[in-house]
């Protein structure tokens, strides 16, 4: 079980792999830690739909591994099929159609400051 650390936020790109798949020594590490006790975090820069898309052909067992996505550098975060704005202090959002960039947009208006809401606490 994790002392001070509960958790283990590990970057993909160029980090944790430069093939789309870890190697497998990388794969048994990270299945210690779990074992373990720490929680996964997959962090990256990307948009989430697009990164997802990816990992359903390279790494399809991702989710086996890694126990959440923080992805389009920190704005939202995805667990299974949920996936939650982190410019607005609201419930999880479920995945739109229309593409990430249409859903980025919407969720810009509906957050954003001009949305006429409450800034996020």
């Amino acid at each position: 079980m994790p002392g001070y650390f509960r958790g283990v936020a590990i970057d993909y790109d160029g980090t944790l792999t430069d093939t789309g798949r870890p190697e497998d020594d990388v794969l048994a590490v990270l299945r210690e830690l779990r074992g373990q006790g720490y929680k996964l975090v997959l962090v990256t820069g990307r948009i989430v739909e697009e990164l997802r898309e990816e990992l359903r052909t390279v790494f399809p067992d991702c989710a086996g591994y890694c126990d959440l996505i923080v992805a389009e550098n920190g704005a939202v975060v995805a667990a299974g099929s949920l996936i939650r704005c982190g410019c607005c202090q609201r419930s999880p959002v479920r995945q739109r159609s229309g593409g990430p960039h249409r859903r980025r947009a919407k969720w810009r208006r509906r957050c954003g400051p001009s949305s006429g809401r409450d800034a996020p606490r």
